[in-house]
């Protein structure tokens, strides 16, 4: 292979055999917990499923007062950077639409101290 010969005369590096493969460009790399392909990566299927148990066992957990709602709502803004990694844009709908269905009306407080913030500082730019 010319990548083998490249390596070996230029850098003077030897792949090791048994732990080196070439694959078609169309086959995804398991990468954690992404499948990256070569314009795109997705999550891998078993974690998004444990995003949904994760959303199943919270609202279990909040309808038992075991958990508040801003413990949900950071985890799951996690959980949303995870997913923002990826071109997962549909899952990720999917899932907010979930979160509203099952919690409606609810604001988290660190939503609301965010939207304070933003409101004091465009009342101290009017001045």
């Amino acid at each position: 292979m010319k990548i083998n010969e490249f390596l070996k005369e230029e850098l003077k590096l030897e792949l090791h055999p048994d732990k080196s493969r070439t694959i078609p460009l169309s086959k995804p790399i398991p990468f954690v917990g992404f499948r990256v392909f070569y314009h795109y990566k997705l999550l891998k299927k078993f974690n998004r499923r444990n995003l949904q148990r994760k959303l199943k066992k919270f609202c279990q957990d909040f309808i038992e007062n075991k958990i508040g709602y801003d413990d949900i709502y950071e985890s799951m803004q996690g959980s949303f950077a995870y997913i923002g990694h990826a071109n997962n844009y549909l899952f990720g709908r999917k899932l907010a639409k979930n979160i509203e269905n099952k919690f409606p009306n609810k604001v988290s407080s660190i939503e609301i101290n965010r939207c304070l913030k933003i409101l004091k500082s465009l009342k101290n730019h009017n001045l």
